[in-house]
């Protein structure tokens, strides 16, 4: 059997609904979604944040042009008007600023926007898999720890556990040298930076239920839709998910009018 690999956002979906992992991950179904301002002011903050660190790493310096790097990396053709366009810019540019000013500055940056992954080799209750995680920033710091850091730029301030979790595990084989691994993530939107030195016990405790959703992925064979809270934003939504059908279109009253329905 060749060896499943899975990603944190790939276990969460899983363990949300069965179908919207079947028809994205299996299946590669790509459904049309909108033009979503948060989503690319998120994207484009990644993208900024990965060229400014690489710059770091390699001169000690932060680049100075940094409006002129969010410019670059939001999307223009998108935005309706103008406006919309130059208050992302700005709201793009104060958590890039954000960022920059939550790093210590005798850190050494030792990874940026890198995949990182760990096979595992299977169990009596899990078949072998590969988990793999993007990490977005490594810090090596002066007193000897390593800090693995996630950049989150919705408005919830919440660690997501999976990624968090994940994250430890691969940076540790990654690093296998570092006794001490700080977890941190860094919320953007709100200027706060949780830091967290996960125990084997919190990490043990976790990798339990990464294990479980692996397993259960892998042997899956009916895919059934859940409901949960995110249905609305699932992109398979009235698009083919049993739950939710496609809404029955009816004519309005002035369609109704010009074709002569009675």
């Amino acid at each position: 059997m060749l060896i499943q690999t899975f990603t944190p956002t790939m276990l969460s979906t899983f363990e949300r609904c069965p179908h919207q992992f079947r028809r994205k991950y299996v299946d590669k179904q790509k459904a049309p979604q909108d033009f979503s301002r948060d989503l690319a002011c998120g994207n484009a903050a990644h993208a900024v944040l990965q060229g400014v660190f690489e710059v770091y790493r390699r001169t000690g310096g932060y680049p100075i042009n940094l409006r002129e790097r969010v410019e670059a990396a939001l999307p223009s053709a998108p935005y309706p008007d103008l406006a919309q366009s130059a208050a992302d810019v700005e709201r793009v540019l104060a958590w890039v600023k954000n960022a920059l000013g939550s790093i210590e500055g005798s850190a050494d940056v030792a990874l940026v926007e890198r995949w990182l992954e760990y096979r595992f080799p299977g169990s009596a209750d899990c078949p072998a898999f590969l988990l793999r995680h993007r990490i977005d920033l490594v810090l090596d710091h002066k007193n000897g720890a390593l800090e693995h850091r996630d950049w989150k730029t919705g408005s919830r301030a919440e660690v997501d556990e999976l990624q968090n979790v994940a994250a430890r595990i691969v940076v540790r084989t990654a690093f296998p040298d570092h006794e001490r691994i700080l977890s941190s993530t860094a919320f953007l939107a709100h200027d706060v930076v949780q830091i967290d030195e996960l125990t084997r016990e919190d990490v043990r405790a976790s990798w339990g239920r990464i294990k479980r959703l692996a397993a259960g992925a892998m042997a899956e064979r009916d895919w059934l839709p859940t409901s949960n809270a995110l249905c609305p934003w699932c992109p398979y939504y009235q698009r083919g998910c049993a739950l939710y059908p496609t809404a029955d279109i009816r004519p309005d009253a002035t369609t109704e009018w010009l074709e002569g329905v009675a």
